[in-house]
């Protein structure tokens, strides 16, 4: 009997922070299409104006981010998107370029949440990368 609960307060001590760890955080995908206009710029993409990486053209990566409320940012767009992440949910955003020289001498680089069936179509005719 104390060996019973010797191994089970061991496993409750091991095994409890890798599922509270799983539960605390969301998998978030951005992606990228193929833009032949715009090749060369690199969007850095921000969470909570901390830095994540950087996104090449026609390509997608992902990373898991605490949950809650966060504010997901790519390039010069400063006001990005507000989303509250949900514990073991998967969102998908697509960065996109639109030169706003007709408007002004703005070039945006903006992020979209993308429905999962669209993002995920999208995302298999795409690259996957390492987060730079």
């Amino acid at each position: 009997m104390k060996r019973l609960f010797t191994v089970m307060f061991y496993l409750f001590l091991f095994v409890t922070p890798l599922l509270v760890a799983q539960e605390e955080t969301a998998t978030v995908v951005f992606y990228r299409t193929h833009n032949k206009f715009y090749r060369a710029g690199k969007p850095i993409v921000r969470c909570d104006g901390a830095p994540i990486g950087r996104i090449g053209n026609g390509a997608w990566w992902s990373v898991e981010i605490p949950t809650g409320r966060r504010q997901l940012t790519a390039g010069d767009d400063q006001l990005g998107r507000s989303i509250d992440l949900r514990p073991g949910q998967t969102y998908y955003f697509a960065i996109t370029y639109h030169n706003a020289a007709m408007v002004s001498d703005q070039k945006l680089w903006q992020i979209a949440v993308i429905p999962d069936a669209e993002a995920k179509l999208a995302t298999a005719q795409l690259k996957h990368s390492e987060i730079k």
